[in-house]
């Protein structure tokens, strides 16, 4: 009805990364996910839904199902939301007021958004301080929410692009109460060390162990990469707008003149120009213009990670910690150093895992 209001396709593609966000939520609902240290060390599985008594049958294909659903609709929000170019565009937001429906439909499984983010960093807030957390989102919030998409749809692609079956048949039980296995005794069986929340020692080995996955879509992998330069992309237009800002309206990413609605979170010029730099290293990485240093070497080569993702061959995880996995990626050229990150570090005081979750 209003095409040419910004601050409406503003709203719609919030909408959409929320009701992305949502129904991936319920399909996990759906198959049983299972609040373990196992789901909760995951990306995109680790989702605090509620349990499911009676949950469907899950494999490993309809898992990539319903990865793929969430990349689509993420790129559904995402393209609503490159549409919007406004500066003065805003939408002032509530948003502990949202609410995200996490077993699709069921009673009981509402919660506000902001508890779900929350309890994602394990950092509760006061049920009051919540329902009166106002933000007024800007254009600089635009391109943070777009490279939050290209993120998570390239962390759900290079999850895509390996076999996952041998994982799930013999250590999905620690993902899913739903997963189908030829071994029901992994479930009903004894337990050779059983830990905390019924979870065999045993079986957590398994799973690092079978972190060995044959390649099943090498396209996969190439889109990934796509998508995290997005991300990189993102950021820069997002720290353009936010720099050219001079008003302090409820800010959620602020630049130095500004405050941030974060308690306890301050900005300044140093700041931003390390996590700039930052960006444009990573940047550097998955161009091939730097290469990572390899652990294990000392010719002063390094591992190119555009290559990762453009040759990609099958993952195994123990042989890449050991170093022989990264043998046909190594060659010779410009290192990164890392001083970026150490300078980044040294202004945060530690606190970098959590800087980049907030600013992206």
């Amino acid at each position: 009805a209003a095409p040419d209001d910004q601050a409406v396709r503003y709203a719609l593609g919030v909408a959409q990364f929320c009701r992305s966000v949502e129904k991936l939520a319920g399909s996990m609902h759906e198959h049983g996910l299972l609040q373990t240290g196992v789901t909760e060390a995951l990306p995109i599985v680790r989702m605090p839904v509620p349990p499911n008594p009676k949950p469907a049958p899950i494999t490993a294909e309809k898992f990539d199902a319903m990865l793929a659903e969430f990349v689509s609709d993420l790129s559904t929000a995402e393209k609503s939301l490159a549409q919007v170019n406004d500066p003065n565009v805003k939408l002032p937001l509530k948003v502990g007021l949202i609410q995200l429906d996490l077993n699709g439909a069921a009673p009981g499984g509402e919660m506000s958004a902001w508890q779900f983010f929350e309890d994602l960093r394990n950092a509760p807030e006061a049920k009051e301080e919540i329902e009166k957390f106002y933000i007024g989102f800007d254009l600089g919030d635009v391109h943070w929410l777009r490279g939050y998409s290209h993120l998570l749809c390239g962390i759900a692609e290079i999850m895509q692009a390996y076999d996952k079956q041998q994982l799930f048949e013999r250590t999905g039980h620690l993902l899913f109460a739903g997963n189908q296995s030829p071994y029901p005794f992994l479930r009903s069986g004894g337990k050779v060390f059983e830990i905390s929340r019924d979870v065999d020692v045993a079986d957590v080995i398994a799973f690092i162990h079978l972190w060995n996955f044959p390649l099943k879509d090498g396209a996969k992998m190439k889109s990934a990469r796509q998508h995290l330069l997005a991300t990189f992309d993102c950021s820069d237009e997002s720290w353009k707008a936010i720099l050219a800002e001079t008003d302090n309206d409820a800010e959620w990413i602020p630049n130095a003149n500004q405050q941030t609605v974060m308690p306890g979170l301050t900005m300044t010029d140093d700041i931003i120009k390390a996590w700039r730099a930052f960006i444009a290293d990573g940047r550097d990485v998955l161009e091939g213009r730097r290469l990572i240093p390899f652990w294990r070497g000392s010719d002063g080569r390094g591992v190119n990670f555009k290559k990762v993702f453009e040759e990609p061959r099958e993952f195994d995880l123990v042989l890449w910690v050991q170093g022989t996995a990264a043998a046909p990626y190594l060659e010779e050229g410009n290192l990164a150093d890392g001083q970026t990150l150490r300078q980044l570090e040294r202004l945060l005081e530690g606190r970098t895992f959590m800087f980049a979750l907030w600013v992206n």
